[in-house]
């Protein structure tokens, strides 16, 4: 029977081809593009218009070696899939999660690609003062190496002065770097550009998200905040007062936690429909507020948590879950049973010995897929305006030679490690 050992050789001995083939045409010190270049120099006589021609039609027939490169390995990688990780995909893209999945669960690796993740600076004349959040993990917690790397930016294209709506904001991201037309340098930044909504509170896949429907008072015993269950009636409130952002309409309000509590709804009470294919950020706004609140704020997606503890913020602050190196947000990592009752988003404070706590605009959405990571705009007090940016410059160390021809071909990444991994590259 051949092992999954023997497949990631076949594997790694294909892609030698492709890599090699790459090096010599742009990256050895003798290769394909000076070679070109050399010749076109040496140019004299009434042959040059055919022969540039010729040599225009080579370069575009071995870049387009490169470019199906798919071809070499789609069948292996089936097979793989078939007999090393019991998958029925028929389709390439499918059979890869699978690999993914069984290696993951078997923890095998390959050799890593060494991306560096750079933070997200604001432009420095930014109006907006609302953010640009990303995933750098995968479901099973390794890094997303499926991108170019290299400089990104979001630029804002459109604001509420030229028909966007308060809070959802128009921007463009895109590649800073060269991308030539063909394959023989693939330049060191995305080469695409993508549209990118800011994401309001309107947005959230949760109900009621930033507690603007809600009855009674936490005084008389009788406050409730539908579809939102709470763990006593008498330990909240609603300010329409003091609160995060204006909504697009309704009147504005908050929850008030007057003492320690929690408050939470399920996925099902809220009617949510899930793309288990992607992420989920949890975003909610905090305001200690009178009497300085103490104790630890926590928020539960599904089985996952983060919390903050209460001791010197001042005005809203913020508090996410799935957001920066974290795999929290993926389904297959926060999903549970919750007693029957499907996933539950629970916001809960605890250890307060003293003041009252706001909490506001509960964000849970899907990011979109950028460069092979995950990314979402979203609004601040101040309304982002035409010219606000956002730029960071990711890089890699293509370290990894199975990881980099995985990526560049399908888009995707494998379980990989920075040290000895299960299966090798090619020698």
């Amino acid at each position: 029977m051949v092992t999954k050992a023997s497949f990631f050789t076949q594997i790694a001995n294909l892609i030698k081809i492709l890599d090699e083939t790459y090096k010599y045409s742009a990256i050895n010190t003798t290769n394909l593009l000076d070679v070109i270049e050399t010749a076109q120099q040496s140019y004299e006589g009434n042959h040059i218009s055919a022969t540039e021609s010729a040599v225009a039609s080579f370069r575009s027939n071995y870049s387009g070696i490169l470019s199906s490169g798919t071809a070499l390995l789609n069948s292996v990688i089936l097979d793989l899939a078939r007999q090393g990780y019991n998958s029925l995909s028929t389709s390439v893209v499918a059979a890869l999660v699978d690999i993914a999945k069984g290696m993951n669960d078997g923890t095998e690796t390959i050799l890593n690609r060494s991306f560096t993740f750079a933070p997200i600076v604001s432009g420095g004349s930014n109006v907006g003062t609302g953010t640009v959040y990303r995933t750098t993990k995968g479901k099973w917690g390794h890094d997303l190496e499926s991108g170019v790397g290299g400089t990104v930016r979001v630029n804002i294209t459109s604001d509420r002065n030229t028909g966007r709506q308060s809070g959802a904001e128009q921007s463009v991201i895109f590649g800073d770097g060269q991308k030539p037309a063909d394959q023989l340098d693939i330049g060191t930044a995305s080469g695409t550009t993508a549209d990118l909504s800011s994401k309001r509170i309107s947005d959230s896949i949760l109900a009621n998200s930033s507690f603007d429907t809600f009855a009674g008072t936490g005084g008389g015993g009788t406050f409730a905040a539908t579809p939102w269950t709470v763990s006593s009636q008498s330990n909240f409130d609603g300010d329409i007062s003091n609160y995060y952002r204006t909504p697009a309409s309704g009147t504005p309000a908050s929850l008030k936690f007057l003492t320690n509590a929690s408050i939470e709804q399920t996925f099902s009470t809220a009617g949510i429909s899930f793309d288990t294919t992607r992420p989920a950020f949890l975003i909610v706004r905090f305001n200690r507020q009178i009497g300085l609140c103490d104790g630890t704020l926590t928020i539960r997606l599904g089985s996952q948590t983060e919390s903050v503890v209460l001791a010197a913020q001042t005005g809203w602050n913020v508090i996410t879950l799935g957001i920066g190196a974290t795999n929290k947000g993926w389904y297959d990592v926060f999903k549970e049973d919750n007693s029957g009752n499907g996933v539950r988003i629970k916001i809960e404070l605890s250890g307060r010995t003293t003041g009252t706590l706001l909490v506001d605009d509960v964000l849970l959405v899907q990011p979109q897929l950028y460069n092979g990571l995950y990314y979402m705009l979203v609004p601040g007090q101040t309304d982002f305006l035409i010219g606000d940016t956002f730029s960071f410059a990711d890089t890699v160390a293509e370290t990894g030679i199975i990881q980099k021809w995985i990526a560049r071909l399908y888009s995707t990444s494998l379980p990989h490690t920075s040290g000895a991994p299960t299966y090798p590259d090619p020698t």
